[in-house]
């Protein structure tokens, strides 16, 4: 043990003082909450009309009287997990180990921890994702529609009471004083409902059922053991990061190069939040993964001569997902072209296979579309039009552009930093700046800095990466403009970072080079592992924090 502490003396120090500010942290982050209540006080005794919204006074104060526990539980959470891994790193060779072991071994308890510390419905639209995998595990496969055209179905009137937050009849979070009531509190009193009622989940009632096959299956099989609705929405969870966790172990482990780069994107706070909700933007990503991954396998690997059936079953099957899934994502199948056309047999097969898989794809995608348009959209502005958006971009495609750019303008950095931390669970949690502008910086190192485990990356793959993110991003902002922006606004509304988050494995593609970073020293795994866990520990008192 002495000889294991002296090897890794630097290594230790590290950890320590990684863990030293994060224990730091925790005061800093009650400060702003402390402030607010302490002048509020004063206002009040001093008989003078407090300036504040209430919901975020309510919300403070909450914060304010719990501070102990806060504080109790973050130490905890902090100090014994951290504890575990620096010594289970201490031991680990991480040169013996493959990547996507490695990944596992500090994916799952991480993983685990999001999970159980997330409550149900914290994590955006997990309301109404929850309702949807319910609904299709009873074995109702599509869903049914009110008087107003808005989604939804029968369920029991208790199903609703596992969530997190207050929800509208409109599926949305009631953002008044209501918002803030002890969710543990509401679930006690509504899981005891009884009967049925139709109950409203339109933002989740276009997608097709086998989006949330895991989810349903999940609750499935808790409901043979316990009757519990929470804990039927935990099995959900962890049926879905089941098969995320898989996928990108697969993903990692069939990727010749960019697998550190991989691992890092998937350890990224909001990349985690989704992939352990019930949302089905976690799957999502890791099928696209899976789609680039085996594509980059299956052109690089000079041992893989010709494609067989399970080679066909994946590239088929992750192409179908990613496309009914969200329509913005279609762009990434045409990556499959960047397979040689020696692994097909011929050029005019490889072209004749791949088209026929884009095809399908697409037709299914526009198939799904189409489904969705009996729905009402109620997430859309008032003056939301497809059609009146599509005369508007024909009729005036300057001022299009121009809105464009201004909403990349006013929103654009806040979109990435949301990729790296901001804007958490209902966009109300931000872990600190020190981690946001750390893991961005490290995530521009990787995409930028040429990994030498393989041949480097050619000429085609880089161009090919680079058109299809450009397009994806364009296809997202653009379906954001059409499907809930009002007609002719100046700003287009509901783009999310983490909708970006696919497109950063397609920029570490694009961006690769040998001439940004010359020396290229890659930063050992175990130092990046560290800091990856640190780091999400952090959030995760953030998320104590808020749902104490």
């Amino acid at each position: 043990m002495t000889q294991k502490l002296k090897q890794n003396r630097w290594f230790i120090l590290f950890f320590l003082s990684l863990l030293i500010l994060n224990i730091l942290l925790v005061p800093i982050l009650n400060y702003d909450s402390v402030v607010k209540i302490d002048w509020y006080n004063k206002q009040v005794e001093a008989n003078q009309e407090p300036d504040l919204d209430y919901a975020l006074m309510l919300d403070n104060k909450l914060k304010v009287d719990n501070y102990n526990t806060y504080r109790n539980d973050s130490m905890k959470l902090l100090i014994i997990p951290s504890i575990i891994f620096c010594i289970l790193f201490m031991f680990l060779n991480f040169d013996k180990i493959k990547k996507e072991y490695i990944f596992l071994i500090v994916w799952i308890p991480i993983a685990l921890l999001y999970v159980f510390i997330m409550p149900i419905g914290g994590i955006p639209d997990e309301n109404a994702h929850w309702l949807r995998s319910y609904e299709i595990s009873l074995g109702k496969l599509i869903a049914q529609k009110d008087e107003n055209g808005i989604g939804g179905d029968i369920l029991p009137s208790n199903v609703p009471s596992v969530l997190s937050k207050e929800v509208r009849t409109d599926g949305m979070v009631d953002p008044t004083e209501d918002s803030y009531v002890d969710w543990k509190a509401r679930y006690a009193e509504g899981k005891n409902k009884e009967g049925e009622e139709f109950t409203k989940f339109p933002n989740t009632s276009i997608y097709p059922a086998v989006c949330y096959f895991p989810q349903a299956i999940g609750i499935v099989v808790t409901r043979l053991f316990t009757k519990s609705l929470m804990a039927q929405a935990y099995g959900a969870r962890l049926a879905n990061l089941a098969l995320y966790s898989f996928i990108m172990w697969y993903a990692i482990r069939k990727i010749p190069f960019k697998k550190v780069a991989m691992i890092l994107i998937a350890f990224l706070p909001i990349a985690l939040q989704e992939s352990v909700s019930m949302s089905i933007d976690g799957t999502l990503t890791a099928f696209i993964t899976l789609i680039i991954s085996y594509t980059l396998y299956l052109t690089y690997d000079k041992s893989k001569e010709k494609l067989d059936i399970k080679d066909y079953i994946i590239l088929i099957t992750s192409s179908i997902f990613t496309a009914i899934t969200k329509i913005v994502y279609l762009p990434i199948v045409l990556f499959l072209f960047l397979i040689p056309k020696e692994k097909f047999g011929s050029m005019k097969k490889k072209y004749l296979i791949i088209t026929l898989i884009f095809v399908l794809a697409t037709v299914l995608d526009f198939g799904c579309v189409l489904f969705s348009l009996g729905y009402k959209n109620t997430i859309a502005a008032k003056d939301a039009s497809m059609i009146g958006q599509l005369k508007h971009i024909l009729l005036h495609p300057t001022l299009f552009l121009m809105t464009i750019l201004s909403t990349i303008r006013v929103e654009g950095m806040q979109h990435i930093l949301q990729m790296f931390g901001q804007s958490l669970s209902w966009n109300d949690i931000d872990i600190s700046p020190i981690y946001v502008m750390s893991l961005l910086l490290i995530t521009v190192y990787y995409i930028f800095a040429e990994n030498r485990e393989k041949e480097n990356i050619n000429i085609h793959t880089k161009i090919l990466g680079g058109l299809i993110a450009f397009v994806t991003v364009l296809a997202i902002i653009v379906t954001e403009y059409l499907t809930i922006t009002a007609v002719g606004s100046f700003y287009i509304i509901g783009i999310m970072g983490r909708y970006y988050i696919p497109i950063l494995i397609l920029l570490c593609l694009a961006f690769s080079n040998n001439y940004i970073i010359r020396k290229n020293k890659d930063i050992p795994i175990k130092y990046l592992l560290s800091f990856l866990i640190l780091a999400n520990l952090h959030t995760l008192t953030c998320f104590v924090y808020k749902y104490l």
